[in-house]
């Protein structure tokens, strides 16, 4: 087991009883048959208790006193058997503590000293000369292995002699552990890649980088590890590679250039076209995104960032290797691993942080993370923040550094679990089938498959006493020191956001313009960590910047820039319309008054015109009225006429119809007749009868007899025979059927005859009288069609008048309407006239502030992301030299420019007074970085000024106000954020509750929620 500063004695015996088994009721020791050789590394690192005694080495001593220890929780003596105690240590210094003689008595003390180079050199040799012979590398190769294990030495031996620990490099404790990666990081060679002595230089020289050059803090340190491997590399390859060169141009290795494309086994390359890795990590950064496991919203491939990404990934890509991050918060650390981890195909895994986390939570993350190594048999990245690191956590993390020994977080449900998952591959693999085996298989795997990343932060002293009270933090670890990025990385992020924005499709924006912002960026985050130290040296106040405000800061101008060139696009356009219906209310206005001068003529005209119409309307009625009365005098007259005509017609029509019945009957007693009933007919003289009754159209000839037509002498001599007595047709009837009908036909013409006479006269008065009347009826229609179009012509000139009249009224009414128009539009331009002055200087002065919105924004910009923390003075300087250098990269930027004036409005401000905001400049400029910053603002209150304004602020949107102390304060956050309440967290301590990243990184939510004070 490995004891560190502050391991405990109840640790130490429940390790001890963990690798023991029950012999009897209170006798533990090893399985019948053997034996246990207990092994504690780092004996003297626990630290001494207020009374001066070491707990864990109080055990040790008793159990070697007694061979035993008392059962804690039974308060019952435990003996233990067959078990034998060996134990390391360094010489007291250093965070390790002198040994108490009462338990150094019972070791037999042996002096192990630094081995000498000559050993070394022996061991390297051996065991890297074994390698290259059984992999088949070329003879070249093989004959290099001596130079390589010089170089290694050479380098280890003079920086561990010239770049000493001190306070501010607490981790430049070289020692054989560092040596030893080294070598192991040559056996990654593989012999289809390297071929020649040329070959074998890059890779020592990249390793020996790794190692070593890697955890150095600054330039003067990087510049001399560089010189002596320029010098190592020369001497024992003959190379011709200067510091300059070696430093301009980095060695990498790496498995990755193939791309994301290749299958199985990487083979481990050296990095030829170093241009090329930004393009393969951008393919490994969209398959991140793709695959779900995304890395960061935005990630810029410069050269810092690439080159950490490919140490983490050969860290991660070596068995059972860990690695510690050290840089200030924002640099990228938990980027890099991730992104790491995507390319070496391992799981990434973070513990999630509250302000209830504890040992117990930890524990179990760590259970979980070695169950996915070691049982899913994943490669596993365990990502533990600075939060993370501290000292009752660090305990179980230096354990699995030191040796993967992580028996303790496992009970024996746990374990009964673990050799169910994992006996058939056990088995597989050769492994006996009982629990200890497969178990112990399981730690192999975990040791193997487990990669533990501590992403810590230099600040502070915190960092310094974990290097010095837990060794294998140092020893354990390849350390990675991210420095804060250079300005070239700076402006390459810059340039990189800019290029895929709004402001790269502006036309009016080139690209001179574009590199004079990047540059201001750099610039400006250059002069706010010079004003840090001096803000430092003056106030003794600490203030970071780190490349995450950088980033946020490089976000909020672009998002304030089109923010603002809506704001102002919209109020010039409000402006110019308003100006333009002023514009056009002063031409209205001079249109109104030509079209009322105009209108006074027409009227009288139209006027005139109407009452020419009304008196030739008046005429031409009087002419229809007496042509009317003549037509329909006439009318009556015809109408009577025809009346009398119609009476003749009748009565003769009355007369006909009493004698055509009598003779239409006897024409129909003729039609009854035929040739046999005419030879009946017998008279004397029977010649004369026999020709007329021999005509063979005699009976059609009476039929046909034309009735109209008998001539008087005729009728007189017919009248003879019908004043006949017996003339009559029930007499003739008796002699001759025949002679019945043409008797009765007979009768029957003499009546009609005697009527026709009668009413021929008054059907000829009747003809005389229709014919009179049918000329009467055509004058007449003459008269009516004249009448109609005069009626028509009539009603064509009332018509006329009627639209004449129409008109007139239209014109009237609009000349009133006019009036009233440009009575209005006159009051109404003469109260705006002062306005359209105002509203015209507005305008002007918008398109001034709009020519300098770049410079404007970037400038205010910069206030909101840096300028919270310092004081007025350091203000107003900052502001001064961000103006000017606008001006010196000729970035536009307004002449007048005051930041409260361009992120705010007076009414606002004024608003902001009235609720209790104090009235001096400091506090106005405050209020307006906290409505435009992008994160929650973290309010330094003593006099609880701000506290005050933010509740008179916040109180109508539901201001919820918790103290930092309340158990639920963080339920009380967690549920206001979605709901878009304002929050007041008051009473926060310096050391910040870590749960709070976590709660607001859980979700992402709108811009239009308010933010938490």
């Amino acid at each position: 087991m490995h004891f560190s500063a502050y391991t405990s004695s109840s640790k130490a015996q429940r390790f001890i009883e963990s690798k023991l088994v029950k012999r009897g009721r209170d006798v533990l020791g090893p399985r019948p048959g053997k034996k246990v050789v207990l092994f504690v590394d780092d004996l003297n690192m626990p630290q001494p208790d207020p009374y001066q005694s070491q707990p864990p080495l109080e055990l040790l001593r008793q159990f070697l006193d007694s061979r035993g220890f008392y059962d804690s929780n039974k308060l019952q003596w435990k003996e233990v058997h067959d078990v034998t105690l060996l134990a390391a240590c360094a010489p007291p210094g250093g965070g390790r503590s002198t040994i108490n003689d009462r338990l150094l008595r019972h070791f037999s003390v042996l002096y192990l000293p630094h081995p000498s180079s000559k050993w070394l050199y022996h061991i390297y040799t051996t065991q890297l000369g074994r390698f290259l012979e059984k992999v088949d590398f070329t003879p070249e190769v093989r004959d290099a292995c001596q130079d390589l294990v010089s170089t290694a030495m050479g380098l280890y031996f003079k920086l561990s002699a010239n770049l000493l620990p001190t306070p501010a490099k607490s981790h430049y404790t070289f020692n054989l552990r560092d040596l030893n990666k080294v070598i192991e990081g040559l056996l990654q060679a593989h012999p289809s890649v390297i071929t020649s002595r040329d070959h074998c230089a890059q890779l020592i020289g990249h390793e020996a980088a790794r190692v070593l050059h890697d955890r150095l803090t600054n330039d003067a340190d990087r510049r001399y590890f560089y010189e002596v491997l320029s010098e190592q590399l020369h001497n024992g390859f003959k190379t011709r590679w200067t510091a300059e060169d070696l430093q301009k141009t980095p060695l990498i290795f790496g498995d990755f250039l193939e791309g994301s494309s290749p299958q199985g086994p990487r083979a481990y390359r050296f990095v030829r076209q170093y241009d090329r890795l930004p393009q393969i990590l951008e393919e490994y950064y969209d398959r991140a995104n793709l695959s779900g496991g995304s890395v960061e919203h935005r990630f810029v491939f410069f050269d810092m960032a690439i080159q950490h990404v490919t140490r983490a990934a050969r860290v991660f890509r070596q068995p059972g290797k860990h690695m510690q991050m050290v840089g200030v918060g924002g640099t990228g650390k938990a980027t890099v691993a991730k992104l790491a981890a995507f390319i070496e195909d391992c799981v990434f895994l973070r513990p999630y942080v509250s302000r209830t986390y504890n040992l117990f939570e930890f524990r179990d993350d760590l259970k979980k993370a070695s169950v996915r190594a070691g049982v899913n048999g994943d490669n596993t990245v365990l990502f533990l923040t600075d939060n993370l690191v501290k000292d009752e956590f660090l305990e179980d993390v230096t354990s699995i550094l030191s040796g993967g020994e992580i028996s303790i977080l496992f009970d024996h449900e746990d374990l009964e679990r673990i050799s169910l998952d994992l006996k058939r591959e056990a088995i597989h693999h050769g492994v006996q089938d009982t629990k200890s085996a497969i178990f112990q298989f399981f730690l192999q795997r975990v040791r193997k498959k487990l990669h533990v990343v501590l992403s810590t932060t230099p600040a502070g002293s915190s960092f310094r006493r974990h290097c010095r009270l837990y060794p294998p933090l140092i020893n354990c670890c390849t350390i990675d020191w991210f420095d804060k990025w250079p300005l070239d990385a700076l402006q390459s992020v810059a340039i990189s956001f800019l290029e895929t924005s709004e402001l790269s499709k502006d036309q009016e924006v080139n690209n001179a313009l574009m590199a004079s912002v990047s540059k201001v960026f750099v610039e400006v985050y250059k002069s706010v960590e010079e004003e840090t130290q001096k803000f430092y040296d003056e106030l003794r106040r600490r203030y970071y910047t780190t490349p995450t405000s950088y980033m946020e800061f490089v976000r909020l101008y672009l998002s304030k820039l089109n923010e603002k060139r809506a704001e102002f696009s919209f109020n010039r356009d409000r402006l110019c319309t308003g100006l333009q219906k002023l514009s056009e209310s002063n031409a209205l206005v001079g249109t109104m008054q030509t079209e009322l001068l105009q209108l006074g003529p027409k009227l009288e005209q139209k006027a005139r015109d109407t009452e020419k119409l009304l008196e030739q309307l008046a005429s031409d009625q009087e002419a229809v009225d007496q042509v009317h009365s003549v037509v329909q005098k006439e009318e009556e007259i015809m109408n009577e006429e025809a009346m009398r005509v119609q009476a003749i017609a009748e009565e003769a029509q009355r007369d006909l119809e009493g004698a055509l019945p009598q003779l239409e009957a006897a024409i129909t007693a003729l039609d009854s007749l035929d040739k046999s009933d005419i030879s009946e007919i017998r008279k004397p003289d029977w010649n004369s009868a026999k020709l007329l009754l021999g005509d063979p159209g005699f009976l059609k000839k009476l039929v046909g007899y034309d009735k109209n037509s008998v001539p008087d002498k005729v009728f007189t001599r017919l009248k003879r025979y019908t004043q006949h007595p017996e003339f009559n047709p029930e007499a003739v009837g008796k002699i001759s059927v025949a002679c019945k009908s043409m008797c009765q036909w007979v009768l029957a013409l003499e009546n009609y005859a005697e009527v026709y006479k009668i009413v021929q006269p008054k059907q000829r008065r009747c003809e005389e009288a229709q014919a009179a009347l049918a000329i009467a009826k055509e004058n007449l229609q003459q008269k009516q069609s004249s009448l109609l179009k005069i009626q028509e012509q009539l009603q064509l000139l009332q018509q006329q008048y009627d639209d004449s009249v129409a008109q007139l009224e239209e014109l009237k009414q609009k000349k009133e309407l006019t009036i009233i128009r440009l009575q209005r539009a006159s009051v109404l331009t003469a109260a705006l006239a002062e306005e359209q002055v105002r509203w015209s200087k507005s305008v002007n002065s918008q398109v001034e502030h709009a020519q300098g919105l770049i410079g404007d924004t970037l400038v205010s910009s910069a206030a909101v992301a840096y300028l919270g923390a310092f004081t007025s003075s350091y203000r107003h300087r900052l502001l001064t030299q961000w103006l000017q250098l606008c001006k010196t990269e000729n970035i536009p930027v307004s002449e007048n420019f005051e930041l409260t004036e361009f992120l705010s409005e007076p009414i606002e401000i004024q608003k902001w007074l009235n609720k209790g905001l104090p009235h001096d400049k400091h506090s106005i400029e405050n209020a307006v970085l906290m409505k435009h910053c992008r994160r929650w603002p973290l309010l330094i209150d003593p006099q609880e000024q701000a506290s005050k304004w933010i509740t008179q602020t916040e109180q109508d949107n539901g201001l919820k106000i918790v103290k930092a102390s309340d158990p639920s304060y963080l339920r009380t956050l967690e549920s206001a954020i979605p709901l878009g309440q304002p929050v007041l967290v008051e009473d926060l301590s310096e050391n910040l509750d870590p749960s709070l990243n976590q709660s607001w990184a859980k979700t992402q939510y709108s811009e239009a929620i308010r933010p938490s004070y």
